[in-house]
């Protein structure tokens, strides 16, 4: 940073305003030395440069449509709410599928017999929870009789499991176009195929 400075010369300096002095009759780039008195540190301006302002502008631009991570410029287009929710969601579901997969990996390291245990305690721990599910789905169902009626009930529970009927076959159409199920495929061959599971005979399937 430069500072400018007057020097009286004699009553004539001294009759003059005092008003800073301009390039023109000032032109300290001319001699180095009193320009190094003037300003013995003449890299703070640099310095205030690269350590303040720099960094300041740069991390102005990440916030900025223009991004500099790649070589080529490109505009970033603020991504909606809805967007940032389903990638922290996203980010979560991984998050919890390492944590599974560690686990899995630390119990296949032990013993068969902590295996089996630890299964024995899964499948206890999942069928007490979806019991207590079911209860709670009795009490909420109980509830919804006596609140809306037993007529209007029926007609909710039709809509329900109309959309189940839909949200099964969207995931059996999902399968064909993936690969993993035979083109014409329908959600009746799929309970079709439950029932011939459940009874080998083949009588409840006719």
């Amino acid at each position: 940073m430069i500072v400018y400075c007057g020097i009286s010369t004699g009553s004539a300096a001294a009759s003059r305003p005092e008003t800073l002095p301009t390039a023109r009759s000032w032109p300290e780039w001319r001699y180095p030395a009193l320009q190094a008195k003037l300003n013995p540190n003449p890299t703070a301006e640099i310095e205030l440069t690269t350590n303040i302002a720099l960094p300041i502008f740069f991390y102005s631009l990440s916030f900025s449509p223009i991004s500099l991570t790649s070589a080529n410029w490109k505009i970033r287009t603020p991504q909606p709410q809805w967007t940032r929710r389903a990638a922290r969601a996203a980010v979560r579901r991984e998050k919890a599928r390492l944590r599974m997969a560690k686990k899995r990996a630390q119990l296949k390291s032990r013993p068969v017999e902590e295996q089996m245990a630890a299964a024995e305690r899964a499948r206890l721990h999942q069928a007490t929870y979806r019991e207590k599910n079911r209860e709670e789905l009795r009490d909420w169902e109980a509830t919804r009789r006596v609140q809306f009626g037993v007529e209007a009930y029926k007609a909710y529970e039709k809509q329900q499991s109309q959309r189940k009927r839909n949200a099964q076959e969207r995931r059996i159409a999902k399968a064909i176009k993936a690969g993993y199920l035979p083109v014409g495929y329908t959600l009746d061959d799929s309970q079709l195929i439950t029932m011939d599971a459940s009874d080998p005979a083949g009588e409840e399937s006719t």
